[in-house]
C-alpha cells in the first residue's frame, strides 16, 4: 500500500514539473466585461473570455478587487491540464457609494509561465 502511495505522488510530482521545451505563457483573453464599463450596484456582472496554453494550464484565478486593493472574492477553477478553459462567472456587486473594481484573470502552465489581464469597471449606486 505504502509503495502504492508512493509511486502515484511520484507520478504527480514529475507530471507537475515536467518541463516543456518551446513552450508559450498561456493566452488569456476577457471578452466580458469591457475595460472601463459602468455598472449598476445589485446589477449582475459576468466575466468571461478564454485561457489557453500550447502544453496545458496548470492554474487560473480569477479575482476582484476593490481599489484599495482588498479582495472581493476570488474564483480558482480547476483547469490543470486543459489546453482551453472557458471563463464564465457571474457576480453581483452591492454598493451604496461609486466603487472601482479590478477583475484579474491570472494562468500559468507547467512551466510557470504566468499571463495576468486586467479589466477595470465602476459600479455606480
Amino acid at each position: 500500500m505504502k509503495k502504492t502511495l508512493f509511486i502515484v505522488l511520484m507520478f504527480a510530482i514529475v507530471a507537475c514539473t515536467k518541463k516543456h521545451e518551446g513552450n508559450l505563457a498561456p493566452v488569456v483573453i476577457i471578452t466580458v466585461p469591457e475595460d472601463g464599463q459602468d455598472f449598476t450596484s445589485g446589477s449582475a456582472i459576468a466575466i468571461r473570455g478564454t485561457a489557453t496554453d500550447d502544453a496545458g494550464l496548470h492554474e487560473g484565478t480569477i479575482t476582484v478587487l476593490k481599489s484599495d486593493s482588498k479582495e472581493l472574492f476570488r474564483w480558482e477553477p480547476d483547469v490543470h491540464n486543459l489546453r482551453s478553459f472557458n471563463i464564465d462567472y457571474t457576480f453581483t456587486p452591492l454598493f451604496t457609494v461609486t466603487t472601482n473594481l479590478r477583475i484579474v484573470a491570472t494562468f500559468y502552465d507547467h512551466d510557470d509561465n504566468k499571463t495576468e489581464k486586467v479589466v477595470n469597471i465602476k459600479v455606480k449606486p
